[in-house]
């Protein structure tokens, strides 16, 4: 059975931080659907990347190396 799209195929999805468990998520919705997905590793680079690009959704990883995702995510606002 095809499935029908869905609004995560048409979405830029932005992966932050350096945990297994993003690799797998980006390997995940990569395979399963049609999102845009770009992984970055530090809250600068989150925040580099959110500046110039839309992004639908932002997932983001509690420790990134320097700071926390609750510093991103604050930082974003």
């Amino acid at each position: 059975m095809v499935s029908s799209p869905t609004v995560l195929d048409s979405s830029c999805v932005l992966l932050v931080g350096t945990s297994e468990w993003l690799t797998q998520f980006k390997t995940t919705l990569n395979t399963r659907t049609d999102a845009t997905v770009q992984r970055v590793e530090t809250k600068s680079e989150a925040l580099e990347v959110f500046q110039t690009d839309s992004k639908d959704c932002i997932i983001t990883a509690y420790t990134l190396g320097e700071t926390t995702g609750l510093d991103l995510l604050r930082g974003l606002c």
